[in-house]
């Protein structure tokens, strides 16, 4: 029999206490860190196997949340789950941000925590083969949110990443900045790939260029 005045351990979800009895197979819980609350069994109870929707499970800051919207599809992930994994990656997977250092202090829209909301939005604007993309409308923007956001072309999205302003030091010592890499590597007849792992801290030097002693431009 469940008792009222005592705490149920889960497995992954932290602690919940039960709020109201309607029978062994309907039981109100309340998980004691977030408030979430949900109906479950008796049996999940005892066994430690209630999920806390609002509990953080992605990176320390996304949780699933109470709605329709479900991290699976078929055999695999949801592509609104996956979209929304691999944004949460980016901004807060050091990693990750070890290999793409533009990256670095990104962060999620709290609202988009919740990944009901931003399943929700993926498909009210979501276009098939677009990407998404968080600085195209507003230059320079580090936060992803619903009004920072929108979905664009893979050529666009490459072309904008291209378009940006690089801090490099020339072969003759002089800090330059770089405005558009591809277009400038053709014009100087360089390879971008090299002179992007030299910005990147990859490559030491690269034809005399050299990463700047602060190569992100603000």
């Amino acid at each position: 029999m469940l008792d009222k005045t005592i705490e149920y351990q889960t497995r992954s979800f932290g602690k919940l206490r039960v709020v109201n009895i309607i029978n062994y197979r309907k039981v109100e819980v309340e998980f004691v860190d977030t408030g979430y609350r949900v109906t479950t069994k008796t049996q999940s109870i005892l066994a430690g196997s209630v999920k806390d929707k609002l509990k953080p499970t992605s990176f320390g800051v996304g949780f699933i949340g109470d709605g329709p919207y479900k991290s699976r599809s078929g055999k695999g992930f949801s592509k609104q789950y996956q979209s929304w994994q691999s944004m949460l990656h980016r901004c807060y997977c050091p990693i990750y941000q070890k290999r793409a250092p533009t990256y670095k202090g990104c962060s999620v829209d709290k609202g988009w925590h919740d990944f009901q909301s931003f399943a929700k939005w993926f498909d009210e604007n979501h276009i098939k083969g677009y990407q998404l993309d968080k600085d195209i409308k507003i230059k320079g923007n580090k936060i992803y949110s619903p009004k920072t956001c929108c979905f664009v072309s893979p050529q666009k999205n490459t072309e904008a990443s291209c378009a940006k302003t690089y801090r490099l030091t020339n072969p003759k010592g002089v800090i330059v900045d770089i405005f558009n890499m591809r277009k400038f590597c053709e014009k100087e007849g360089l390879t971008r790939v090299s002179l992007m792992r030299v910005y990147n801290g990859k490559k030491l030097e690269y034809k005399g260029w050299m990463a700047a002693p602060d190569c992100t431009v603000k």
